[in-house]
């Protein structure tokens, strides 16, 4: 039966901090503007494309870490964590790397679930996850990025399967 270890988690990128209502709000903002109100309200256009920046600057200013757990299922319930243990949650800032210890024996394949735990009001917000293959057993250290295109999340997982 093979084994995978984990050897490396490093985030590249946590969750953004930017929510959708953020979002809405400076579109609604910009939409809302007549040329008498602001220079730039005369060409909307240009109003649209500063959005990205304007978005980019709420979310480095926030840059909240997460408060990251690791699952096997796909669930994202904390009490489920097999890192750092069940119930709790570890920070993780853009930048950090650990060294979870995490060994999991498995039969064909195996799932690495990432979360964000927001509180028992909010749900969990999946940051990305991985597959370990039986075929990988034997080719030494693999990394692979755990990634939320919805969360704007990015982590390397370094892993090898014995």
């Amino acid at each position: 039966m093979p084994t995978a270890t984990v050897q490396t988690i490093y985030c590249v990128q946590p969750a953004t901090g930017t929510d959708f209502a953020a979002n809405q709000a400076l579109v609604d903002a910009i939409m809302g503007l007549t040329p008498s109100q602001n220079d730039f309200a005369g060409s909307l256009l240009q109003g649209i494309k500063s959005l990205p920046s304007v978005l980019g600057v709420i979310d480095a200013i926030r840059a909240d870490p997460d408060n990251l757990f690791i699952t096997t299922g796909t669930e994202g319930n904390v009490d489920d964590a097999v890192w750092p243990s069940p119930g709790t949650t570890r920070e993780v800032n853009a930048d950090q790397s650990f060294e979870p210890g995490l060994v999991l024996p498995f039969e064909y394949s195996q799932n690495l679930s990432l979360w964000d735990e927001d509180g028992p009001l909010n749900g969990n917000d999946p940051l990305g996850s991985v597959t370990m293959e039986k075929e990988e057993q034997g080719l030494g250290p693999i990394a692979k990025i755990a990634r939320s295109a919805i969360e704007g999340s990015a982590y390397y997982v370094i892993y090898r399967v014995d």
